[in-house]
């Protein structure tokens, strides 16, 4: 969830301090219930998603997304919102 700009965790892990940090960017990640689907905008866990034409689908397209649907987004916070970069379906 984003409060003031900024990207509450709902859970931390500790990764390998060896990771390269150019990966770290893809590190935000969220899971649940689309809701507020509207053009290339929806709701995940009260936090607004976006997605453009870079936007990698796994297990769907974009014309499959729709209220309800489970989803896990990873994405970079710009903003008051999260720019997806991979969507995925999840059961």
């Amino acid at each position: 969830m984003i409060v003031g700009g900024v990207l509450v965790a709902a859970k931390v892990e500790v990764d390998d301090e060896n990771e390269a940090v150019e990966n770290e960017v893809f590190k935000n990640e969220l899971h649940g219930l689309i809701s507020g689907f509207a053009g290339k905008t929806f709701q995940l866990r009260n936090t607004t998603v976006t997605f453009d034409n870079n936007t990698v689908f796994t297990g769907l397209t974009a014309a499959d997304l729709a209220n309800g649907l489970n989803v896990e987004v990873k994405g970079i916070v710009t903003g008051n919102m999260v720019l997806a970069t991979t969507i995925k379906m999840e059961n």
